[in-house]
């Protein structure tokens, strides 16, 4: 009996507690809010679709169904405030009081069309034409060289030594800076030939050292996005060396006995003109051809000398291949021809191969006369 007792009071409490948990489960839900609302465009009055409906500081988030309508029941335990945000509009936030239902207008953000720097500097701009035939370019080549000279005798004019030989391990470098539609150039090639000469008992009978600059400052005309030509100013000096030096005093020895047994240098002004053309977008075309009409000519270890007048042209054409962006293969001939009185001529035929660079390009800098990046909404 006891036991039955027991058991009652038991199921008694068990069912007394399940009614409290309920009790407090309804207190707790009715304090909680519930607000419905309705969001619309302010301009169009259409309604706006997954908008996000927050509750500040907490988790509780909605978002508008298609109608733009919402419903979200508010924890009374938090800020009864609401935030309402959907990109392309302004944000708002209030407080919810006295009433549970809203009507909301959203106000469009306003429409800014920006056109945005390019992400790199002015600088860049300035000198990046990587899309034009005559660009800013870097090369190094590797160049094999036909030497025929005729040199008169020292002691007589209309003897003349005439001298061929090959130099085959000579390395040209050149750079090309475009801005704006001016160009400057410069380039530079060190040699060693060996010089041969009939009837010597002993070949070469000396080598040949040769140092020569040029630089330019040209005008770039635009004939169309494929073809462009130049033109401007151009200034020499080359230097030529012979290795035939020797004794106490260390002077020059003259085994040939004609001007090429002297050190000398030649320099002066010139014109310059060049064209570019491009194939395809992978193979571009180079050509440059300058005219130096004077230039001057000066020994070492030499008082006096019967050449007086030496002219000078230089025709360089070259193809290049692009294989990877901004990276050239360089195949080129170039052709110098120095000329003057008493049957004075040096002519060099060069043969070259190497690799351009144009570092802009391989930067993936936006080239000039593209369309500018912009950020319009």
């Amino acid at each position: 009996m006891k036991n039955k007792v027991l058991t009652f009071l038991g199921i008694f409490l068990l069912t007394l507690n399940n009614i409290e948990v309920k009790k407090a489960n309804a207190q707790i839900q009715n304090n909680n809010i519930n607000v419905k609302g309705k969001i619309i465009d302010k301009e169009t009055k259409k309604p706006i679709k997954n908008v996000y409906i927050k509750q500040v500081d907490t988790l509780n988030t909605k978002l508008t169904d298609d109608e733009g309508n919402f419903n979200i029941e508010l924890q009374k335990n938090a800020k009864m405030e609401l935030i309402i945000f959907k990109e392309g509009y302004e944000k708002i936030q209030f407080k919810v009081e006295n009433k549970n239902y809203f009507e909301i207008e959203l106000v469009p953000a306003i429409k800014i069309n920006v056109d945005l720097p390019q992400p790199h500097t002015k600088i860049d701009d300035i000198f990046n034409y990587s899309s034009k035939p005559i660009s800013s370019m870097f090369s190094a080549m590797y160049q094999v060289r036909n030497i025929l000279n005729s040199y008169p005798s020292l002691n007589d004019n209309n003897n003349v030594l005439n001298t061929n030989g090959w130099a085959i391990n000579e390395l040209s470098i050149d750079g090309k800076i475009r801005l704006d539609n001016w160009l400057g150039a410069i380039r530079i090639f060190r040699s060693r030939s060996p010089i041969d000469i009939n009837n010597f008992d002993y070949k070469p009978v000396y080598y040949l050292d040769t140092l020569q600059f040029q630089t330019s400052a040209n005008k770039v005309f635009n004939i169309s996005d494929k073809l462009e030509i130049l033109g401007g100013l151009t200034y020499l000096i080359h230097f030529s060396t012979p290795d035939n030096k020797g004794g106490g005093d260390n002077k020059p020895i003259p085994y040939t006995n004609s001007y090429m047994d002297f050190p000398h240098n030649r320099q002066g002004l010139g014109l310059a003109s060049g064209i570019g053309y491009k194939f395809t977008e992978k193979i571009l075309f180079l050509g440059n051809v300058n005219l130096y009409p004077y230039l001057f000519m000066f020994f070492d270890s030499l008082k006096t000398s019967t050449i007086n007048y030496l002219g000078m042209l230089d025709t360089n054409l070259s193809l290049k291949f692009e294989t990877l962006d901004g990276v050239y293969v360089s195949i080129g001939y170039n052709y110098q021809l120095f000329f003057g009185n008493n049957n004075f001529k040096d002519t060099s035929n060069m043969f070259n191969v190497g690799v351009s660079l144009d570092p802009f390009k391989m930067a993936n800098v936006q080239p000039l006369g593209t369309e500018s990046l912009s950020n319009k909404k």
